[in-house]
């Protein structure tokens, strides 16, 4: 079901960009960390990708959760590809 629903997943470029961003800060990043432009649109992305359960709220910031990991680590593997 979870693959399901990584396959089903198509992020934008933003919000791939954010989840790259929190996984190559170790899984977990705060919102400074992952700014990539306006905070507000930011914080809008991470409120979506909170909503697709592809991040939670962790002790210091964003972290990824399983679904989330397994969206970025198949992103990497079809750019390293």
């Amino acid at each position: 079901e979870v693959m399901e629903d990584v396959e089903a997943f198509d992020p934008t470029e933003e919000q791939l960009e954010i989840l790259v961003s929190i996984y190559s800060a170790g899984g977990e990043a705060s919102i400074a960390d992952v700014v990539t432009g306006d905070v507000t649109q930011t914080s809008m992305v991470l409120d979506t990708l909170r909503e697709e359960e592809l991040v939670v709220d962790g002790e210091s910031g964003a972290a990824l959760t399983r679904k989330g990991k397994m969206i970025v680590t198949s992103y990497l593997e079809s750019v390293n590809a």
